[in-house]
């Protein structure tokens, strides 16, 4: 099978039909897919899935990036009081409190937070022996699971399937247009055919205006009767309304064909005949073909690769929550000393930074908590509905298997009739076109008359008409075949770009 040797300048194209007049583009059928291809805005609106899947993926990989905190309070109280010892019938008091902190979550399952905190306090308690007093602290925390949510299978699925929905969406892109491709080839075959149609249609007037002239000069020398100059007459009369019919169909396929091209209505279009050539394909090659190539079944794949990590989930969420804890820390102390005392402790609010460390403050906890769902019901609903779902998609991946064999098979069978069809429809044709020949030989002798030569000039031109729709039906059929097989922009040398890979 021919593979592609380069990529066809889209651009190119573009400036070609930019640059050409309206009424003069000429097309042949790989660089009208290309053209489609490019200018297309119902692909165009499909290719948008992709960047979006890919800022999926990237959206689901933000699970892993840090956050910052910052918070800032202020808070009052007014406490009465009946004690001999503070001084006063109430006790005031008013703090400050500013925390920052960095917050980061691992693939393991890890959870770490690291805080750093500090508080202003001032009170009228005369046995408070800072006022203001300053207290800061860093604080490391960490969380580990270590039953449910435990392990990078688990933290990382959705990373996981975001990449499958990203990998899914290209295959969908590519499989959009393919199909495209083989409309817009279908299209130009369709065309072709209603232009070669409408040439025989034009031959068969010619043929008519021929016998009418013919039968005029007889006529005028009293050699056949006037019944056979009305006979040509007739004939000619039906075959221009047959032209017009065949002009109809020229039309609207070519309307069509500007419509999956994006170009204007009414743009005149010279379409050179496609130079078909044969695969050489048999039905167990296509078959492999197939199977390699068909973006669905990749999709397909995919999807049940998806209810694998599912199943995993459900698995995951079966399981009691047991997380390990450990908090470790420094904290500080420093203020003014109050009621003109003295204090160690006594500096600035930077101060109580440092304090930690010089003076040994800490602090540290450690410990295990266990969470377990009495009954666990919904996990268990979602581990069956996990397991139905992978049942589900395995069993329309064969469907989709078997039902791509059965379009292969069956495009690759009507490729082979359409191909004995073209062989018979070409013998028949020539077959009438000897036949005319003879007759016309008749005529001329007096031995035959124009009824019986019409009806043989229809013959010929009915024979020629089947044989341009045997040629066409051969193109549409092997275009059919190479799109069940999923190599029909590979055999156009198109290298298709993906969207994501051209920002």
């Amino acid at each position: 099978m021919r593979r592609p040797s380069r990529c066809l300048p889209l651009t190119l194209l573009a400036l070609l039909l930019s640059a050409g007049p309206v009424g003069a583009l000429e097309l042949d059928l790989p660089r009208a897919i290309a053209l489609g291809l490019e200018k297309n805005l119902g692909l165009k609106a499909e290719a948008e899935s992709v960047p979006q899947a890919a800022a999926g993926r990237d959206a689901a990989d933000a699970a892993f990036d840090p956050t910052l905190r910052l918070s800032a309070q202020t808070k009052g109280e007014k406490t009465p009081i009946a004690s001999p010892f503070v001084g006063a019938d109430a006790l005031l008091e008013k703090t400050v409190e500013l925390e920052t902190g960095l917050e980061k979550r691992f693939a393991t399952g890890l959870n770490a937070d690291l805080s750093l905190g500090s508080t202003r306090t001032t009170s009228n308690d005369s046995f408070a022996g800072l006022d203001p007093e300053y207290r800061s602290r860093l604080v490391l925390t960490l969380t580990q699971p270590l039953l449910r949510d435990f392990g990078t299978e688990v933290n990382r699925a959705g990373i996981r399937q975001a990449e499958l929905l990203r990998q899914q969406a290209r295959l969908d892109y590519r499989r959009n247009a393919q199909q495209l491709a083989a409309t817009i080839e279908t299209a130009c075959l369709n065309l072709l055919q209603a232009e070669e149609e409408r040439a025989y249609r034009q031959q068969a007037l010619e043929l008519a205006r021929q016998l009418l002239d013919g039968n005029r000069r007889k006529l005028a020398l009293g050699q056949v009767p006037k019944t056979e100059v009305q006979q040509a007459e007739t004939a000619l009369a039906a075959r221009e309304e047959l032209l017009l019919l065949a002009q109809q169909q020229v039309d609207l396929a070519r309307e069509q064909l500007l419509d999956l091209l994006e170009l204007p209505p009414g743009t005149e279009l010279r379409l050179n005949p496609a130079d078909e050539k044969d695969t050489g394909l048999d039905a167990d090659r296509a078959l492999v073909l197939a199977h390699e190539h068909r973006p669905e079944l990749r999709q397909a794949a995919l999807a049940l690769d998806s209810t694998g990590i599912d199943l995993q989930l459900a698995d995951n969420r079966l399981r009691p929550r047991l997380d390990a804890r450990l908090s470790a820390g420094i904290n500080g102390l420093s203020g003014t000393a109050s009621n003109g005392g003295t204090s160690s402790y006594t500096g600035t609010w930077s101060d109580s930074l440092s304090s930690g460390a010089d003076r040994d403050g800490y602090q540290w906890q450690a410990g295990l908590v266990l969470r377990y769902p009495l009954g666990n019901r919904s996990a268990r609903a979602e581990k069956a509905s996990a397991e139905s779902r992978r049942r589900q998609q395995r069993y329309r991946l064969e469907r989709l298997e078997r039902r791509i064999a059965t379009e292969t098979r069956q495009a690759w069978l009507a490729l082979q009739t359409s191909r004995k069809r073209l062989e018979v429809a070409a013998r028949t044709a020539e077959l009438a076109r000897q036949t005319l020949e003879q007759e016309n030989r008749r005529l001329e002798a007096g031995l035959s008359d124009s009824f019986r030569l019409l009806i043989l000039q229809d013959d010929l031109i009915e024979a020629r008409i089947r044989q341009a729709q045997a040629r066409g039906d051969a193109a549409r059929n092997q275009t059919a075949l190479l799109l069940a097989t999923g190599t029909n922009l590979i055999e156009r040398g198109i290298e298709l770009r993906l969207p994501e890979e051209e920002l």
